[in-house]
């Protein structure tokens, strides 16, 4: 069995300790983790392997493998031993990356099974200080009166902030151009730093900005 985990630790755990019985787990478990170090799932993750390994008293160790919207971390999780010694720390790409790609290398459904949801994030739509906008009104007008100038940062190709993008500009009828990113953190600078740059991220990841000023 892997575990697919999008879900509560102590859930995880109980499920856990019942296929194994009480000697599980007797060495480390290993949390993939498919984003990049510093986004919004890798700090959930890391906040849930620490009450994972608390309540099972054994290490968890975080390895993040990033990349393709996290095909490749979870292939490394549906190809390792089914002993309940790998969890895969998976988020909206396992469910929208069979409907965008022609062909995945595992079985999206049943190489894994799910635990349980462990936290849902709005998206949140962020402009640069330097950007003459106020609201939202002020910035579809600004990018209608600059079609094609405009620049938005995402995490990259199929994530769940590029495809709020699209949408935005589907209803707002706009267009921008998409800079892709390796992971949320990553982003965050370079929007910070660039004065034509607008952003869609998670909550997580922008609000210390937001409170910030």
């Amino acid at each position: 069995m892997k575990i697919l985990l999008y879900g509560s630790v102590l859930y995880c755990a109980c499920y856990a300790v019942t296929g194994h019985a009480q000697a599980y787990p007797n060495k480390p478990i290993r949390l993939i983790v498919p984003y990049a170090a510093g986004g919004n799932g890798d700090i959930l993750a890391r906040v849930d392997a620490q009450m994972l390994a608390e309540g099972l008293g054994q290490q968890v160790v975080i390895d993040n493998r990033v990349g393709a919207n996290g095909i490749i971390g979870t292939d490394l999780c549906a190809k390792a031993a089914p002993d309940g010694y790998t969890l895969l720390y998976a988020g909206n790409g396992h469910a929208t990356n069979p409907a965008l790609y022609d062909k995945l290398p595992y079985d999206s459904i049943k190489a894994f099974d799910a635990i349980s949801l462990v936290a849902s994030s709005p998206l949140v739509l962020a402009v640069t200080n330097s950007l003459p906008v106020k609201s939202v009104k002020e910035l579809i007008a600004l990018a209608k009166a600059q079609p094609h100038k405009l620049t938005f940062a995402t995490a990259g190709a199929g994530s769940s902030c590029i495809a709020g993008h699209y949408r935005f500009d589907q209803r707002s009828n706009t267009s921008d151009v998409p800079e892709l990113y390796f992971g949320a953190a990553a982003f965050e600078g370079s929007t910070r730093a660039r004065a034509r740059c607008h952003q869609r991220a998670t909550f997580i990841i922008v609000t210390g900005h937001a409170d910030s000023g």
